[in-house]
């Protein structure tokens, strides 16, 4: 709540509005074995039919960049990066240089609490997050 008060000011409902991320991973923790599981594919053509089962298998894309806006920073990089842990991807985090003081909290925390061989987080400007859209992503996230 501090870090948020600190970059964008406003009172205890901004962070209540933030904070929707605690019923996200609730969801997510209760949908992901039905979102992993194979699904069985099956053809109308009767001739596809008779070749036997067909299965569609979800695999991770790689490493994701995901780049964070910066006037619901907390919001929009946790919610998406709970659905990157949830596909099994690695993940490069760019806060943004706007809100620095949750930037700092953020990366404080996603290197205490998540693998920092699979999930690292970046500070940075212009040059910085230029440098990072160069390189060779399996998928790029952002909203903002």
């Amino acid at each position: 709540q501090e870090a948020l008060h600190g970059d964008l000011g406003g009172g205890s409902f901004r962070s209540l509005m933030e904070n929707f991320a605690i019923a996200h991973v609730d969801h997510i923790i209760a949908s992901l074995d039905e979102w992993a599981a194979d699904e069985l594919v099956t053809s109308s053509d009767p001739v596809d039919a008779a070749k036997g089962k067909w299965l569609l298998r979800y695999e991770p894309k790689g490493v994701v960049f995901l780049m964070g806006a910066w006037n619901f920073q907390l919001s929009l990089i946790m919610g998406p990066l709970m659905d990157i842990i949830a596909a099994g991807n690695c993940c490069v985090i760019k806060p943004s240089e706007l809100a620095p003081h949750q930037a700092v909290v953020l990366e404080r925390l996603i290197h205490k609490y998540l693998d920092p061989s699979a999930f690292r987080v970046v500070q940075g400007e212009i040059p910085e997050t230029t440098a990072l859209l160069k390189m060779p992503w399996a998928h790029i996230m952002y909203t903002g």
